[in-house]
């Protein structure tokens, strides 16, 4: 339900569960969730997705970070 909403939808979820239950909906995330599961979800809380633009989401900019992203976890116990 949270994960992959637009920002408008995060903050339309987050003022209904705060009228509804009087309680600040990531503070919930917090106490119930644990690990990277927690993480995942109080980031998406944040409504920080981004707007598509097509000058910057493109197939050469998707082929670009991937080929970042496996030069810097080749081989390693992570990536930088």
């Amino acid at each position: 339900v949270i994960c992959g909403r637009s920002n408008e939808e995060i903050q339309i979820l987050k003022n209904a569960y705060f009228k509804r239950y009087n309680q600040d909906l990531a503070n919930l995330v917090s106490s119930e969730l644990s690990g990277d599961n927690k993480m995942l979800h109080l980031a998406c809380l944040q409504g920080m997705e981004e707007k598509y633009d097509p000058r910057h989401h493109s197939l050469y900019k998707a082929e670009e970070v991937a080929k970042t992203f496996y030069k810097n976890g080749e081989g390693r116990w992570g990536i930088d």
